[in-house]
Formats: structure tokens, C-alpha cells, sequence
């Protein structure tokens, strides 16, 4: 094989190679939607002071976290997701059913429950009634998705 040829063969190969990285890379960051409706989470709570973000919050639909309401979870949850934990009802005094709509980069990586199990953090409002909820609140609790 003459010089020239082999240059072009390498040329190619480096193309199709980049090529095969891009796609893995895409594929990695692809969003999967959950398919089980059932599980055991880390619950974790956070408040408008923990953040330079205050509660402004990632959903397009709303600005604001609502006490009650609002949840941040991976995003294998789409936004919109309505997230059950029928403990909660008789815990902390909300209805238990909270609702998407917020991200966090520990809840992407599953900080808190290292690596194991989703993570959802449940907005409280003040310092006060996080560390109240969080006192009370066992640390995995089992979940549904409705």
C-alpha cells in the first residue's frame, strides 16, 4: 500500500471512531422514563434558603416550590410526574402526594442514598419545618407513581 492510502484508511477510522463516541455520549445522557410504579426512595427535604435559586424551580409550568407540592426527583421522573408516599400523610401532615417539579444535581446522582435508590427531596419551606419533617421522617420510605 502506497503512503497516501494508508493515510486515508486512518482518516476514515478516526471519523467512524468519533462517530461511535458521540453516540455513546448521547445515548448516556438520553432521559428513560421509569417503568415500575412502585419502590423504596431516600426522602430528603430541602428549603428556599439551601440555594442560590431560593424556590424558584426547574418546571417550566410553575416558578415557585409549593409546600406540599413540590418535589425534586431524577429524570427518569418527567415533570408533571405525581409521586405518592403514603407515609407523609400521617407524618408530616401533607396529603402525600407531591408533584415533579424541580431537579437537583445530588438527586441525579443519587447522593444521599449512594447510588441505590431515587432520591426525592420534598420542599418544606422554612429551615424550620425541614428539620421538623426531617426528625419524624424515617430515611427510606417506600413510594408510588400514579
Amino acid at each position: 500500500m502506497n503512503d497516501e492510502r494508508v493515510v486515508k484508511i486512518a482518516s476514515w477510522l478516526l471519523a467512524l471512531a468519533a462517530i461511535a463516541g458521540a453516540l455513546l455520549l448521547l445515548s448516556a445522557c438520553e432521559t428513560t422514563k421509569v417503568t415500575h410504579n412502585k419502590g423504596i426512595a431516600r426522602i430528603t427535604y430541602y428549603n428556599k434558603h439551601e440555594d442560590k435559586w431560593g424556590n424558584r424551580i426547574a418546571c417550566s409550568k410553575h416558578r415557585r416550590a409549593k409546600v406540599g407540592n413540590t418535589v425534586a426527583a431524577e429524570r427518569a421522573y418527567p415533570f408533571g410526574t405525581r409521586v405518592c408516599i403514603p407515609a407523609l400523610r400521617t407524618i408530616c401532615g401533607i396529603d402525600g402526594c407531591l408533584t415533579v417539579e424541580d431537579r437537583g444535581s445530588a438527586v441525579e446522582r443519587r447522593q444521599a442514598s449512594y447510588g441505590k435508590y431515587p432520591v426525592f427531596d420534598i420542599y418544606a419551606g422554612t429551615r424550620r419545618q425541614m428539620r421538623e419533617w426531617a426528625a419524624v421522617t424515617p430515611e427510606y420510605l417506600e413510594y408510588e407513581i400514579q
